[in-house]
């Protein structure tokens, strides 16, 4: 903010005058040759810093870095809502792939889950768009909870949801995956109607050295678990 004021500083000769009368010494403030205004410093009791400018430049000056900050805040807000999922608040498609995959704690010694709702369709159709996406939170919520602080729940879109699990192996991932299945299983819904998911796992090193190699074998997990579960239905 100083700097800043310090910019719109108009020069006052009179006070200049004034501030050597009364022993104070003082620094011109200038750039590129034009002279912006004066700093007064002390000399006994006076203040130690004094910033000389008309009061209009003041308000001004601090309007404009109001300003500013205001703008600074509603982009980081925008930036905030982009990776957002708005349903269910959780982070998006978008941020996992801008943030998560530029970090390497998230792909390196981690598991990628793939989950998708087991027959959402039917609960949509049974339960109709609002109570299905309550539905959605709900799951959501559960998995969230039941997650370590370290993980990371993504809605990737529609019925599917990512889970990036750092520095777990394949077992720790599988054992990860039968407790929340168990704990979204157990969830009071409406109608009493009851929800389950698929999930296909991936592991680094040996399914992908990449969080791309990763999500396409969980991805490819993923559809096996279905194909074998419509088989048997």
């Amino acid at each position: 903010m100083l700097l800043s004021l310090v910019v719109l500083i108009k020069y006052e000769h009179n006070l200049l005058k004034q501030a050597g009368k009364r022993g104070i010494k003082y620094i011109g403030l200038a750039t590129y040759g034009l002279a912006l205004g004066i700093m007064l410093l002390s000399v006994g009791n006076y203040a130690d810093i004094v910033i000389v400018c008309e009061l209009g430049v003041i308000i001004t000056a601090i309007s404009m870095i109001f300003y500013v900050r205001k703008i600074s805040r509603i982009t980081k807000r925008f930036n905030h809502l982009a990776n957002i999922d708005p349903l269910t608040g959780l982070v998006n498609r978008r941020y996992l792939y801008n943030k998560l995959t530029q970090d390497a704690k998230y792909t390196n010694d981690a598991s990628v889950l793939f989950i998708d709702i087991d027959d959402f369709k039917r609960i949509n159709d049974n339960l109709g768009h609002i109570n299905a996406d309550k539905v959605l939170c709900e799951v959501a919520d559960e998995i969230q909870t039941s997650l370590r602080g370290t993980d990371v729940l993504c809605r990737f879109g529609g019925d599917e949801f990512i889970i990036i699990l750092p520095k777990t192996n394949k077992d720790t991932a599988l054992s990860i995956l039968v407790r929340l299945q168990e704990n979204v299983a157990k969830l009071k819904l409406p109608e009493n109607i009851e929800v389950n998911f698929s999930a296909g796992v991936a592991t680094y090193p040996e399914d992908g050295t990449s969080f791309e190699e990763l999500l396409y074998v969980a991805d490819e997990e993923l559809f096996k678990v279905k194909d074998h579960k419509t088989a048997f239905n």
